[in-house]
């Protein structure tokens, strides 16, 4: 009973790899919108990059 018990456990341990196909979420890239506030309306771009230490957010209106 004890091996059969210890197959399962080893076979399911085995199956559950994880998956990797996941990648993390993409934090840098151009990201443009418009902003509204009652009678006022503009359009806004952020460029975000990053380089070896910290991300740069760069904001055109």
């Amino acid at each position: 009973m004890k091996r059969i018990l210890i197959t399962f456990m080893a076979f399911g341990m085995l199956s559950c790899n994880p998956n990797r196909q996941i990648k993390e979420r993409i934090k840098t890239g151009n990201f443009i919108g418009i902003i509204k506030n009652g009678n006022f309306s503009d359009n806004i771009g952020f460029i975000i990059e990053k380089d070896s230490v910290s991300f740069k957010v760069f904001l055109t209106s």
